[in-house]
């Protein structure tokens, strides 16, 4: 046997190991779908699942002529407490009506929606700003209603402001 020869089997083994490892991996994968399948066939339905975020009732006044509305209920994330950022009720800001508050920038942890409509204030911070998509259209709305200075925006997104 010559050194091509040798040469020539281990490429043939290489090339047969790879079709058969091709092979087991697309039974594997096929056994997993059936497995699946199976399982979702079996799945009992008379259980429901829990739901992925707590609602609790408003304070709101109930009408007397309707029952209660979705936005008389509250989403609120289990972790509330643990986000960095908090909303502040008390204060009202003028021309601001923030229906949904962003109170988490983790795209893992739920988001709380206030959907009742009362006026929110929030504490902005940098960490609050660099994750959320939206955050320029925030500042700008900031600016426009005069709740931000220029320098206090632009420290907000990161830029450095040199004086001349």
């Amino acid at each position: 046997m010559s050194v091509h020869d040798l040469i020539l089997l281990i490429i043939m083994f290489r090339i047969v190991s790879n079709i058969i490892m091709l092979v087991i991996s697309s039974l594997e994968m096929v056994l997993m779908f059936l497995l699946i399948m199976m399982l979702k066939k079996n799945k009992r339905y008379d259980s429901p699942e829990a739901p992925p975020v707590q609602l609790r009732r408003s304070n709101r006044e109930r009408q007397s002529s309707t029952r209660y509305t979705s936005d008389e209920y509250m989403e609120q994330n289990l972790n509330f407490t643990r986000s960095p950022w908090r909303v502040k009720r008390d204060k009202s800001i003028d021309n601001l009506n923030c229906r949904s508050v962003l109170l988490c920038p983790l795209s893992r942890q739920s988001l709380n929606l206030f959907k009742m409509n009362i006026v929110y204030s929030m504490i902005v911070r940098v960490q609050f700003i660099l994750h959320i998509n939206v955050r320029y259209h925030c500042i700008r709305d900031a600016l426009d209603v005069k709740l931000l200075e220029f320098k206090a925006c632009c420290e907000i997104i990161g830029l450095a402001i040199t004086s001349i």
